[in-house]
C-alpha cells in the first residue's frame, strides 16, 4: 500500500475490516484509507477512479477527471473550484444524515485522537465543513460551507501557500460574499446518467453563492484547475448558478 502524504492522519484500516463503515462516517480519510475504500468498491484503484469520474460527470462536475483514489497529483487528474462546490452541494443534499460529521472537531479511534484539519470550524461563524486538502504540488486547499442568518455560501480556495494563508483567504471570501448569498434552501445538481451539452443538470430552488480562489490565471479550466498546477497570482470570483 502506498504511504500517506504529509499532513495526513491515518486510521490504519485494512481491506475487509468489519468496523470500517462505522469509522468512515467520522473520518477525514488519509491516503491509505482512500485506497482501501477504492479497492473495495471498484475492485482496483484504476476502476474506482473511472467510477468516480463517471459519478462526477453525472453530478455536473464537467471539468473533473480522477485517475487515483488517494488524490495525489497526477497529470491527467484535474478539477475546478466550481466543480468542488458542486460536489459540496451534492453531499449535503444527498447525505444529510451524515453531513454533520464534517463539523466534528475530533474523535478517538483505537486510543488515538483524530483532529479535523479545518481550522475555521468554531472560529468563523456558520462554518460547518467541508473538506481540506494538501499536496506539495497543489498547495493548501479548502471547500468551506457556511450557513449564517438564513444565508448559505460555499467557498473554495485552491493553491494556498500555507494552511494559514489558505484560511485567511477563505475568511475574506466568506465575509465578501455571505451578504449576497441565497436565502432559500439550495438543491444539489440532479444526477444524470450521461454528461454532455444535451443532458446538463437542472437545479430546483435557489442555489448558494459560490466564492472561489485559484492560484493560476490561465483561462482554460483544465489548466487552471489541474491538481498539480503551478502557483501564480490569486484571484477571486463569485459565480452564480
Amino acid at each position: 500500500m502506498r504511504g500517506s502524504g504529509e499532513h495526513e492522519q491515518c486510521l490504519g484500516l485494512v481491506l475487509g475490516e468489519q468496523r470500517l463503515a462505522v469509522h468512515l462516517d467520522r473520518a477525514e480519510l488519509g491516503m491509505d484509507e482512500r485506497l482501501v475504500v477504492g479497492e473495495a468498491l471498484g475492485g482496483s484503484e484504476d476502476e474506482f477512479a473511472k467510477l468516480m469520474t463517471e459519478k462526477a460527470k453525472a453530478l455536473g462536475m464537467e471539468h473533473t477527471v480522477y485517475v487515483n483514489a488517494s488524490g495525489l497529483p497526477a497529470e491527467e487528474q484535474i478539477t475546478t473550484a466550481r466543480d468542488q462546490a458542486t460536489l459540496g452541494r451534492a453531499v449535503q443534499d444527498r447525505f444529510p444524515k451524515y453531513y454533520r460529521y464534517f463539523s466534528t472537531l475530533s474523535f478517538r479511534y483505537r486510543g488515538k485522537e483524530m483532529r479535523n484539519h479545518n481550522g475555521l470550524l468554531g472560529q468563523v461563524r456558520g462554518v460547518d465543513g467541508i473538506k481540506t486538502g494538501y499536496t506539495e504540488a497543489s498547495g493548501y486547499n479548502l471547500v468551506a460551507n457556511v450557513r449564517r442568518d438564513d444565508r448559505h455560501i460555499i467557498a473554495v480556495v485552491l493553491g494556498g501557500k500555507s494552511g494559514a494563508a489558505r484560511n485567511e483567504r477563505m475568511r475574506q471570501l466568506i465575509e465578501q460574499h455571505i451578504l449576497v448569498a441565497a436565502v432559500k434552501p439550495a438543491a444539489a445538481p440532479a444526477v444524470m446518467q450521461a454528461a454532455g451539452p444535451e443532458s446538463a443538470p437542472s437545479n430546483a430552488g435557489a442555489a448558494p453563492a459560490l466564492a472561489s480562489s485559484e492560484t493560476s490565471p490561465a483561462a482554460k479550466p483544465s489548466r487552471r484547475a489541474r491538481i498539480s498546477h503551478r502557483s501564480g497570482s490569486v484571484r477571486a470570483q463569485r459565480v452564480s448558478w
